[in-house]
């Protein structure tokens, strides 16, 4: 357990470091173990039916309407590089696009091969229910079987924060196979 402390600790640490780095660090740890709320109405059942296979974690990417939607597909697609990773330790990816815009999501799903399941949350509820989604650092997170947060941000943006992001994910898989 101190092992994945200290690996939430350093990745916080890294991901979130700036001039204003100690109040989003201190942000990071109190929203770590903080359950997501998914509403029926945002149809998250898909996640929510992952989250219940054993030994799994989810990644959940939340993209808002309020952000350039397609910069943010070329953030989906620096994943795709990690599938085997991803799969070869039981971890899903959803996408959660905030917009009205179907017609968009669609095409641009289509258009860049993107095969991660989405949902459409047209009244960024999930946002409304989770108001650390309205900081774009934590719109990328892990989230557990009891839908906990174990690691928020997007660690595709250096080898040292994948690094960090996948020796967490192993650590905390392995200290927790007796809750799987």
């Amino acid at each position: 357990m101190k092992l994945l402390i200290l690996f939430m600790t350093l990745a916080s640490t890294c991901l979130l470091s700036c001039k204003n780095g100690t109040q989003k660090v201190n942000e990071n740890a109190l929203l770590l173990g903080q359950k997501v709320f998914f509403s029926k109405t945002v149809s998250a059942f898909t996640i929510i039916d992952s989250l219940k296979r054993i030994d799994n974690l989810h990644i959940i990417i939340y993209i808002d309407s309020s952000q350039c939607t397609p910069c943010s597909i070329n953030d989906i697609i620096l994943w795709e590089k990690h599938n085997d990773f991803l799969s070869q330790n039981d971890i899903n990816i959803s996408l959660i696009f905030g917009t009205k815009d179907h017609d968009l999501i669609s095409d641009l799903m289509t258009k860049y091969y993107i095969s991660y399941p989405y949902i459409i949350d047209e009244n960024r509820i999930l946002i409304k229910e989770n108001p650390f989604l309205s900081n774009e650092s934590f719109r990328t997170f892990v989230i557990n079987n009891e839908q906990s947060i174990i690691w928020l941000g997007n660690p595709n943006y250096s080898k040292k924060t994948w690094n960090l992001f996948t020796n967490m994910l192993k650590s905390y898989k392995n200290e927790n196979k007796k809750n799987y």
